[in-house]
C-alpha cells in the first residue's frame, strides 16, 4: 500500500543527515535538491565574468576578435561544467514526476531548445543508480577546491542516465537512491554504479 506522503516516509527512513551540500528539503509529497558553491566557486564565477570584460575594455588588443572568441568559448565550457549547480530538482509524488529547473532562465531556454529531459515521469523510470565517486572541481566544501563526489542518477527507460545530485559520501547517495528506488519505482534493489548495471 502506497503511503499518503511518500516524501515524509523517505525523510523518516533516511534519518537525520549531517551534511550541508546538497541541500535536501522535504515538503508535502515533494523532495527538493539543490547544490551550492563555497567561496572558491563564487570567486571563480565572478572572475570569469569580470576578467574578460576588464581585459577587453582596458587593454589595447591587436586582434580583439580572437581574444573575445577564446574567452567566450572558455566561459561556455566552464558554465557547461557548472550548470547543474544551479538546478532545482523536485521529486513530486503528487504529479508522479521528477522536474529539473535551473535558477538561470537562459539554461532553461537552452535545454528547451535542445529538447533536454527536464520532466521525467515516474512510469518512465527504470531505476536509480550511483557512480563510483570521482574527483570533481565543484568547489563545494568550505576549505577545499576539489573533492571526491558520488552522483545519484535516475535512468529513464531507453534513455541515458540523468544526473540528479552529488554527495560527499557514497553511503549518503546510496541510501537515498535505495529509498527513491523503493518509493518511486516500487521495488527495492541494491544500488550499483552505472558501469555495473
Amino acid at each position: 500500500m502506497t503511503p499518503m506522503d511518500p516524501a515524509a516516509e523517505i525523510e523518516k527512513e533516511y534519518g537525520k543527515f549531517n551534511f550541508t551540500d546538497p541541500i535536501i528539503t522535504f515538503g508535502y509529497n515533494k523532495i527538493e535538491f539543490r547544490q551550492k558553491f563555497n567561496i572558491f566557486g563564487k570567486a571563480l564565477l565572478i572572475l570569469l565574468i569580470l576578467f574578460p570584460l576588464a581585459f577587453i575594455l582596458f587593454y589595447d588588443l591587436p586582434s580583439p576578435f580572437i581574444f573575445i572568441a577564446a574567452f567566450v568559448l572558455f566561459n561556455i565550457n566552464v558554465l557547461y561544467e557548472f550548470h547543474r549547480r544551479w538546478d532545482i530538482i523536485t521529486i513530486d509524488f503528487m504529479r508522479n514526476e521528477i522536474i529539473i529547473v535551473s535558477d538561470f532562465f537562459f539554461i532553461n531556454i537552452i535545454r528547451k531548445f535542445f529538447s533536454a529531459r527536464t520532466i521525467i515521469p515516474f512510469d518512465k523510470i527504470a531505476y536509480f543508480n550511483i557512480d563510483d565517486g570521482k574527483r570533481l572541481f565543484y568547489f563545494t566544501e568550505k576549505n577545499s577546491l576539489s573533492m571526491r563526489r558520488t552522483t545519484l542518477f535516475v535512468k529513464p527507460a531507453y534513455k541515458q542516465d540523468v544526473a540528479l545530485v552529488n554527495f560527499r559520501f557514497e553511503r549518503d547517495a546510496r541510501r537515498l537512491g535505495e529509498l527513491l528506488q523503493n518509493y518511486v519505482v516500487g521495488r527495492a534493489v541494491q544500488l550499483t554504479s552505472p558501469g555495473n548495471v
